[in-house]
């Protein structure tokens, strides 16, 4: 993230002056070092081009997640769910199949 970072803000610099400044040549081996260590991952990982193609899908899966997961949504309310002992038919017909708190009474 820091690299995408100096880099966006040494694309803001080259916008603004129209020239890079000087560390345009740093910035350039971070991202020439990052491309080297991915590949050289999916070398050692014997995947090839399958591999690079999951890599490139990377960003958009974090993004799906982040809006699958929404936390700025979360409720604090808990939904107890079932078991199955507890649905009609399956186990024993005595009160410790039934979930707590029911009776034969109706």
């Amino acid at each position: 993230l820091a690299v995408a970072a100096g880099l966006c803000l040494e694309a803001g610099h080259v916008v603004v002056s129209g020239a890079p400044s000087s560390s345009a040549l740093v910035w350039a081996i971070c991202v020439l070092s990052l491309v080297a260590t991915v590949l050289r991952g999916v070398a050692f990982s014997r995947t090839g081009a399958r591999g690079l193609a999951a890599l490139a899908f990377a960003p958009a899966y974090i993004c799906w997640k982040i809006f699958v997961a929404r936390p700025w949504k979360r409720t604090d309310a808990w939904v107890r769910t079932r078991r199955p002992s507890e649905f009609d038919g399956i186990g024993k017909d005595d009160a410790s199949s039934r979930p707590r708190g029911e009776s034969d009474r109706p």
